[in-house]
């Protein structure tokens, strides 16, 4: 029998466009992505480095270093060369750095107060099923949640953890009631996939998603160095 495995992001492509999807994730069996993103697009993946790295007992400074150094890992290969690469990749080493290290001081405490970690970054594959198109097909879905929390009651909780631009909630775009940000936590595709893989994998019903942002701090166009900049109090 075939397996056909499936996830949030091919999910959501496939709502949007159906040839992104297919372009994407099925072209030539593994699909095509970009050679080449913004690299303050990585900052997020150094971030859920450093954050796993202090769940698991590392100390601030070996966890910011480690996030730091995860982006440039990430980053250098995708940045589109220009004059302004190697400047906007050292200060976003640096942005990495700061948001692992600021997270560990004040909102890992609070966490590990509140609740127990039962797991950070586990992947889970789950079966949703057998359809026939045409040939028996058994359909998985893939996840990765960051992380597997338990209150003090028992309550389960997925850990949902972001890096964000700014700190204010952007006006709707035109046509649309509501900001993207709005919907997007109001209907938090995300965080149901991740809490339907891992109770078909624990066998324990989940009440929730505990959403944690991180404030990168807005990119902005700075004319004394003609280049846009990272608007953030960690880099000023």
């Amino acid at each position: 029998m075939m397996i056909k495995r499936i996830d949030r992001s091919r999910i959501e492509s496939s709502q949007r466009c159906k040839a992104y999807r297919f372009n994407r994730y099925e072209r030539d069996t593994t699909g095509y992505s970009p050679e080449a993103t913004s690299v303050p697009l990585c900052t997020g993946i150094s971030a859920h480095v450093g954050v796993e790295m202090l769940f698991s007992g590392a100390s601030l400074h070996e966890a910011a270093r480690k996030a730091a150094l995860t982006y440039l890992e990430v980053a250098r290969p995708q940045a589109v060369a220009d004059e302004h690469t190697d400047a906007v990749l050292r200060e976003q080493m640096a942005l990495a750095y700061a948001l692992t290290y600021a997270w560990g001081l004040r909102r890992l405490p609070v966490f590990l107060s509140r609740y127990t970690v039962r797991e950070i970054e586990e992947e889970k594959t789950v079966v949703l099923g057998t359809i026939f198109v045409p040939s028996q097909v058994q359909l998985e879905l893939m996840s990765r949640a960051d992380g597997h929390l338990e209150d003090e009651d028992g309550f389960r909780f997925v850990l949902s953890l972001k890096t964000l631009g700014f700190g204010t909630f952007p006006k709707p775009r035109s046509g649309e009631d509501e900001d993207w940000l709005t919907l997007q936590t109001r209907i938090d595709n995300q965080g149901l996939s991740e809490m339907f893989a891992l109770q078909q994998s624990t066998g324990v019903e989940f009440d929730g998603v505990v959403m944690e942002w991180m404030l990168k701090g807005p990119r902005k166009y700075d004319a004394r160095l003609d280049r846009r900049v990272q608007w953030s109090p960690f880099l000023k």
